[in-house]
């Protein structure tokens, strides 16, 4: 299978590390090492000019080593603490757009070798801690209509119980008032991961760091944070969001979201098919018309065959756009609203 998750946020909360940890658990080995370096700006300036650049693809195996996953994850460094955000949000909502059409322009195409999905499946939008600004509030309520999105409280370590509870209350409320919709996965699937449904609902509380502990878990890939008081640890459910997120984004939820990245592109494919028809039906309208004014000087009955062309030209756009749509419904099972309202919740 194919996935791809985008990266998006403030610079400084933290994404290149939570990303490096997450699938360092997978590999051993930084993912992203590679785009620590540098300032936001220079980054910022080659999500611009070239977007793949930014992009790295790894394989995840299961335990068994029975199913591999091809996974992207697509970095967006230094967005979301720009003045001028108006633009970077629009470049970033554009990039996602671009990559649906990339997808349509691949199932059009006679293809003769394997070409990897492009889509994006969901994006991971980083939160400070304590305070959610209204570029937040703005970036998510964009791109949620866009993408599958999930909210990450970065440096969650930072913050006392109480207070990230009250966050995550004010996250949900705002995002209530503003329209926002988080992702949310099925039932079975926080069932598989041994969560409660309140318990696996966004936003998400994380916890990264580079330094490792090779003695709580021998073998195994263990970040902690220390501190006076004792140590903070990524992996342990008490500490943090990070397993749970890890187990739902790649592997138990897996096909939660993939589900909501292929109802999303088949509303965009429509879209895209009916603005077709209505290019193709403004270029009929222009050839008939200019027909009829060549026939202007001949016979009425000439006339007569060119009123009969163009409504025949007009039933013949009207029943294929009748067609795409009953296509489009057939496939996803809208006629049962039970289904459709199952689908939306889930998108």
């Amino acid at each position: 299978g194919t996935g791809s998750a985008m990266l998006v946020g403030e610079s400084g909360t933290g994404k290149t590390t939570f990303i490096n940890n997450l699938f360092r658990a997978y590999h051993g080995q930084d993912l992203l090492p590679a785009h620590a370096k540098g300032g936001a700006s220079t980054l910022a300036s080659r999500f611009r000019s070239d977007p793949g650049s930014l992009c790295t693809t790894f394989t995840v195996e299961d335990a068994d080593e029975r199913t591999k996953m091809h996974y992207a994850v697509q970095d967006t460094p230094g967005y979301g603490d720009s003045f001028d955000t108006a633009k970077r949000l629009h470049e970033i909502v554009e990039f996602v757009h671009k990559q649906k059409l990339a997808y349509f322009e691949l199932e059009r195409a006679l293809r003769t070798e394997y070409q990897p999905d492009p889509r994006i499946d969901v994006c991971l939008y980083f939160i400070p801690p304590h305070r959610l600004k209204e570029v937040d509030i703005g970036f998510m309520k964009e791109l949620s209509a866009v993408v599958a999105l999930i909210p990450v409280i970065a440096k969650a370590d930072s913050m006392t119980t109480d207070e990230l509870l009250s966050f995550k209350r004010h996250i949900m409320a705002k995002a209530q008032w503003h329209g926002i919709t988080f992702f949310e996965f099925s039932a079975d699937a926080v069932s598989a991961v041994g969560g409660s449904e309140t318990g696996c609902v966004p936003p998400f509380a994380v916890i990264s760091s580079e330094d490792v502990d090779f003695t709580e878990m021998p073998g195994s890939f263990w970040p902690v944070r220390s501190y006076l008081w004792g140590t903070c640890q990524a992996f342990n459910r008490t500490h943090s969001d990070v397993p749970l997120l890890k187990q739902l984004l790649l592997e138990d939820g897996y096909h939660d979201i993939r589900a909501s990245t292929n109802v999303r592109y088949d509303a965009f494919k429509t879209e895209q098919m009916a603005r077709g028809c209505c290019k193709l039906s403004r270029y009929m309208a222009r050839r008939i018309c200019l027909s009829r004014h060549r026939a202007q000087a001949k016979p009425s009955k000439m006339s007569c065959c060119m009123r009969a062309l163009l409504a025949i030209a007009s039933c013949a756009v009207l029943v294929l756009l009748v067609i795409l749509a009953t296509a489009s419904a057939l496939q996803h099972g809208w006629k049962d609203p039970q289904q459709w309202n199952r689908i939306k919740a889930h998108g």
